[in-house]
């Protein structure tokens, strides 16, 4: 049973978070139920399968091992973390800047979606991160026009679903 709990104790409570959301989404207005909904059951769906597929392989680990087969034991890396392993290359200063880059770039987004806005925020972090990685304009300009128009089109106009403006222009009254 042990081995069962910690290969999946992260997926059950991501199932649980997602069943949280579809119970808390039912009682909100359409709008916004809509939202809720498709992403908690999405999210209900994609970890279920994970968790089948983690308890399945348990599963046969088990029956391995109590018919006397020797299985071969798992690269768990630094402190048994099965998911997460620090590479030699990661070490180095160059991948110490890789990281800090990536966590930029998450906390950018988070933060210009505070400021900014939806609308603005998830175009502009599109073109800047393609030109960043050295994309042309013409496709950094084209892919960052066609998010805006499906961000734009889906939530605003399709969905009639308008996200809240940013800090910014809720200050200046835009």
């Amino acid at each position: 049973m042990t081995g069962y709990l910690k290969r999946s104790t992260i997926t059950v409570l991501l199932l649980l978070l997602f069943i949280y959301i579809v119970i808390g989404g039912s009682g909100m207005a359409i709008q916004a139920r809509l939202f809720t909904l498709a992403v908690g059951w999405i999210g209900i769906a994609i970890i279920s399968v994970q968790l089948v597929r983690e308890l399945l392989q348990q599963h046969h680990e088990n029956k391995l091992m109590a018919n006397g087969h020797q299985i071969e034991a798992e690269n768990d890396g630094p402190e048994g973390a099965v998911d997460f392993v620090v590479t030699d290359e990661e070490k180095t200063a160059y991948g110490r800047m890789a990281a800090i880059e990536q966590f930029g770039w998450l906390w950018g987004m988070i933060l210009c979606l505070w400021l900014i806005g939806f609308y603005i925020s998830v175009p502009a972090m599109v073109g800047l991160y393609l030109r960043r990685h050295g994309e042309s304009w013409l496709l950094s300009v084209l892919m960052t026009a066609g998010v805006w128009v499906t961000v734009w089109g889906l939530f605003h106009e399709m969905l009639n679903l308008p996200f809240p403006q940013g800090l910014l222009f809720r200050v200046i009254g835009g």
